[in-house]
């Protein structure tokens, strides 16, 4: 983790990764801010997580809401669970878009004060690359 941890600003958990206990413990022993992505993840799968992350010392965390379709459906979207997810955690929120709208990312930030915006794109065809 160390010969990471040289090269990066902080270290992301992909939603995959939420139930995965063994790296939310070593993660935090670097010292810098962790990213954790909700995916598919229910509220108590969720909690399990950042308590883990906080048990090992992640300080500064931020935790993205996302919708784990792609392209995700627009009106599938509840970005007012952003502000929940705030309240629940009292941490740094997000968005993990992986929508075609950028009216979207606008609305995250600025409707709900999204703290950090994840961007998923995808290059293999010329939608992708808009």
């Amino acid at each position: 983790m160390a010969y990471l941890a040289e090269r990066v600003d902080f270290f992301k958990l992909s939603s995959y990764q939420l139930l995965d206990r063994s790296i939310q413990a070593v993660v935090p022993s670097e010292g810098l801010p962790v990213v954790l992505s909700t995916g598919m993840a229910n509220m108590k799968e969720c909690q399990e997580a950042v308590t883990t992350l906080r048990a090992f010392g992640a300080d500064d965390l931020t935790v993205l809401h996302c919708v784990s379709c792609y392209p995700a459906p627009t009106d599938e979207l509840n970005l007012a669970a952003i502000e929940m997810l705030r309240r629940e955690f009292s941490c740094k929120v997000g968005w993990s878009d992986h929508t075609w709208a950028s009216a979207v990312v606008r609305a995250a930030i600025w409707r709900w004060d999204a703290e950090m915006v994840e961007l998923h794109f995808d290059l293999s065809d010329a939608a992708g690359a808009e």
